[in-house]
């Protein structure tokens, strides 16, 4: 704070001894308001330019693109809604585990039920290993560890 003082005297002090020297008054203007000398004019030689390239010329209007109707692919009766929605997978490769798919998504219901038939019908020892998680964490089910 007092050099901030000590700068503003310091500039009050020149500006009054500045002052009594001259004997015209002093205009104080904004910068924004100062106008500077243009800058002189050189002529010089004309550049040479570049030829100009080729360029794609754009419409004021969009292009209108004709394209033929599509038409769906025909619709199999046996199908329904359930089944159009699954995707088809190749009779070949390996089935999606359905129980494990729900756990996964935390579904845990889901997965308990489709565990459950299939260790009930199957014997399945991976559905068995699923439902034994899900009553060890607790999901879905009260948490029993000896279950």
């Amino acid at each position: 704070m007092t050099l901030l003082r000590a700068i503003l005297v310091a500039s009050l002090a020149s500006c009054l001894s500045a002052s009594s020297v001259s004997a015209q008054p002093m205009q104080i203007v904004p910068p924004a308001a100062q106008t500077k000398p243009p800058a002189p004019v050189m002529h010089t030689a004309p550049e040479k330019k570049a030829p100009k390239r080729p360029t794609a010329k754009r419409p004021d209007a969009p292009a209108v693109v004709k394209t033929e109707p599509v038409t769906p692919p025909p619709v199999d009766p046996a199908q329904n809604q359930t089944t159009a929605l699954r995707p088809s997978l190749p009779a070949t490769g390996p089935q999606p585990d359905i129980a494990f798919g729900a756990y996964q998504r935390g579904e845990y219901l889901a997965a308990f039920k489709e565990a459950s038939r299939r260790a009930s019908e199957q014997g399945d020892p991976v559905a068995m290993t699923l439902i034994g998680d899900l009553y060890a964490n607790g999901y879905g089910v009260p948490k029993d560890e000896k279950k």
